[in-house]
């Protein structure tokens, strides 16, 4: 939505960018996110 620029009011996309970010973040500093040669792993969050 934000790369359309349809957001709601109120929310900026630098909000979007931000969230995005940690969500990314958190996800590749899961310890079970990847396994032991380096191969993503199963699952939304980690298997």
């Amino acid at each position: 939505m934000s790369l359309f620029e349809a957001l709601p009011k109120g929310i900026h996309p630098s909000q979007v960018r931000v969230a995005l970010k940690s969500v990314i973040e958190k996800h590749l500093e899961a310890n079970d996110m990847f396994d032991d040669n380096g191969w993503l792993t199963l699952g939304f969050y980690g298997y």
